[in-house]
């Protein structure tokens, strides 16, 4: 179960990466998607994830985008390590269904 949250997360990623790589602003559907995949990762992988983001943002030769798109996941992860995941799966299932209810 671990692996394929990480591997759902990790595709969800991809995908608004390549959005924003794009100049195409990711969709309230899929940033919804992301975090509800982000709060799925086990504590290992939030860990790892925290600590790439962390490498990402201080990369002075990465773009200002991606340097800008680490620094808001490294603020939502933050948010997120202090949590059991069962309650940060919850919340975050709550503001995926709030946001769509949103964007109608």
């Amino acid at each position: 179960a671990e692996q394929t949250a990480f591997e759902e997360y990790e595709g969800v990623v991809k995908e608004v990466e390549s959005r924003l790589s794009a100049g195409d602003p990711p969709s309230s559907e899929l940033l919804a998607r992301r975090d509800l995949a982000t709060a799925r990762l086990s504590d290992h992988h939030l860990k790892a994830e925290y600590a790439r983001c962390t490498q990402m943002y201080l990369d002075e030769t990465a773009s200002q985008q991606a340097r800008g798109t680490a620094e808001m996941t490294l603020i939502k992860i933050g948010e997120l390590l202090d949590q059991p995941r069962q309650q940060r799966i919850q919340h975050a299932q709550q503001e995926a269904q709030r946001r769509l209810e949103q964007a109608k």
